[in-house]
């Protein structure tokens, strides 16, 4: 994503926001989703994100995990995060396909390059 649309990315979902990251380098699905005004549980109950997330499970037990109380939330890493990111913006989903390089580099730059800000916990 060039400089210039990552403005206007960020513009458009008002990224001030922090999206928040806690030790194991997971990431607040609640926090990314705020931006678009979903919530993950309606993406977890899709057929083929459970299948995606099994697949994952086979490589990383922790994939995903629900935390209580401050900070709390559905936490992800950085593949499944990545991967609700691309369901909750068809935009961000075409940048990915436009440019392969964006499953590269690490989410947290990702985040970055689009606009949001980041907060670890």
């Amino acid at each position: 994503m060039h400089p210039e649309e990552a403005i206007e990315f960020a513009k458009k979902h008002d990224c001030n926001r922090p999206i928040k990251r806690d030790f194991y380098a997971c990431y607040c699905l609640n926090d990314i989703g705020y931006f678009f005004n979903k919530k993950p549980e309606q993406w977890l109950k899709k057929e083929q994100v459970k299948g995606f997330i099994k697949e994952s499970f086979s490589k990383y037990p922790d994939t995903i995990k629900k935390k209580r109380g401050r900070n709390g939330g559905v936490y992800a890493y950085s593949e499944i995060a990545r991967k609700y990111l691309m369901w909750l913006s068809p935009e961000f989903e075409y940048r990915v396909f436009e440019d392969p390089k964006l499953l590269d580099i690490t989410f947290d730059n990702v985040l970055i390059t689009c606009g949001f800000k980041i907060k670890s916990i």
